[in-house]
């Protein structure tokens, strides 16, 4: 795998990983839980982007 690839494989998983994360909290009724939704996301994309990973969950 070349890096652009890894790149753009990286890039796909933080993008599913927000836009799940988004669609889910749209769903909740309790802004607390929304927001804590959002925030897990957000860690998780920037460790992703940060360490250069490409998790399979």
């Amino acid at each position: 795998m070349s890096f652009v690839q890894g790149g753009e494989i990286m890039y796909k998983k933080m993008y599913l990983l927000l836009f799940n994360a988004i669609t889910t909290a749209l769903r909740e009724s309790d802004i607390n839980q929304l927001k804590e939704i959002l925030k897990v996301a957000q860690i998780e994309a920037e460790n992703i982007y940060i360490n250069g990973e490409i998790i399979e969950k």
